[in-house]
């Protein structure tokens, strides 16, 4: 089913209920509520599934701002997924006088992150305590720019190390990401429904079953069956921040990740 705009999606509904069709979303009441709730079933989708490509484009992360957190950054709120093979950081190197060096920063998935850092041990004088937002502090290497990152919890991004010499912490400024960033949705008549073609019959089942609910008071359970079993496909095949992989196999060969 190809895009379709507002208008046409809350047209689809009425026609669905046995309502009659209008000229503008905003002719009667329902027809207006059946575009809010349009709003709200497009953003429950964008929440659930966050990786759906929208606009794509290169930013900076964010700062963690918080002392504790000095290998953090933290992926903006207008971003939808973040492309995990496509994020970089500059190794500068003031001392040398390398002001421009970005190199890609490896993610791994939050088990194999665990494993580099457990080899850390604060014997060493190149090791710092760092806290997870969730509150578990762990040791991390200050003595060089991060190799990997992963994220626990979709939203901020633990590397595993970063370098004193050079910052108090991982900078903004030093970091370039690859992202689809979230649209905002408008309620306009001709606004087109930024979702790939692919996931309109859903949506459009999404708005027949929410807003007949809402607004009619009556069930419509082959729309909401269909919504609900797509959904749920659809979350499972999605994450925010990396992408599921088959588990590694190592053919006797031992990891070295320093």
């Amino acid at each position: 089913m190809p895009s379709r705009t507002l208008l046409e999606v809350v047209d689809m509904y009425l026609i669905k209920t046995n309502g009659f069709r209008v000229q503008s979303i905003f002719d009667t009441e329902e027809s207006e509520g059946a575009a809010k709730i349009a709003e709200d079933v497009f953003y429950q989708i964008v929440q659930k599934v966050p990786d759906i490509q929208f606009k794509e484009t290169l930013i900076n992360l964010e700062h963690s701002n918080v002392t504790s957190e000095p290998n953090y950054l933290v992926i903006p709120d207008t971003v939808g997924h973040l492309f995990d093979n496509i994020v970089k950081y500059n190794h500068t190197d003031s001392g040398q006088g390398i002001t421009d060096n970005y190199r890609p920063v490896q993610y791994i998935d939050p088990r194999e992150f665990l494993d580099v850092i457990q080899r850390n041990t604060n014997k060493d004088s190149n090791m710092e305590e760092v806290t997870d937002p969730s509150g578990v502090k762990y040791l991390i290497r200050n003595d060089k720019h991060p190799d990997y990152y992963t994220s626990f919890d979709g939203k901020h991004l633990a590397f595993d190390s970063y370098n004193s010499s050079e910052d108090a912490s991982l900078q903004s400024s030093k970091s370039i990401a690859f992202v689809s960033k979230e649209p905002v949705f408008l309620i306009q008549d001709d606004f087109q429904i930024p979702l790939p073609d692919y996931m309109m019959m859903m949506y459009q089942d999404g708005v027949v079953a929410e807003a007949s609910e809402s607004i009619r008071q009556e069930a419509m359970p082959s729309a909401r069956r269909r919504f609900n079993a797509e959904m749920a496909k659809l979350q499972q095949a999605n994450r925010r921040v990396g992408q599921k992989r088959e588990a590694r196999v190592y053919y006797g060969r031992n990891r070295s990740y320093y």
